[in-house]
């Protein structure tokens, strides 16, 4: 498969809560198969620079920091004698908690904690024809956790 394709899927998978760059970093580099291409400051650059030309991709900010997605194998917690999926060790944090949207104006559905309260901030990453404005380095000094979806 594709590397980018690799990422825009990364990136959709998160829905309308979209996903943060440091998120997709983690999920690149923990991802099974193995992303194809070594995560160097190149290659994130590169896809970067991929996402901000995406005119499918719209980035956002948080009204508040979002923790990392924290990777979990289900299958780990999996009791070897019976089978059954240990409930208790589920104690983790949520990067995403639920909050359905259903009734916004244009119909989008699904589910996003600060889909009200966040702030479309593309037009500060990209221009309206996808030429980026800032790089990769510029958006974590502007926003230490980033988010696009």
């Amino acid at each position: 498969m594709d590397p980018l394709d690799i990422v825009m899927d990364e990136v959709a998978l998160e829905g309308l809560d979209g996903l943060t760059i440091l998120s997709l970093w983690i999920r690149l580099e923990k991802r099974n198969p193995a992303f194809p291409r070594n995560l160097d400051s190149n290659t994130k650059e590169f896809i970067w620079k991929s996402l901000v030309s995406n005119h499918e991709v719209d980035f956002y900010e948080l009204p508040q920091e979002r923790a990392d997605v924290v990777l979990v194998d289900r299958f780990a917690d999996i009791d070897p004698d019976t089978g059954i999926q240990e409930a208790s060790r589920w104690d983790r944090v949520d990067s995403y908690p639920v909050q359905i949207v259903l009734e916004d104006k244009s119909g989008i559905q699904g589910s996003c904690v600060f889909f009200k309260e966040r702030r479309k901030v593309t037009p500060i990453i990209r221009t309206a024809d996808l030429t980026p404005c800032i790089t990769l380095e510029d958006a974590f000094r502007r926003w230490e956790k980033l988010a696009g979806d």
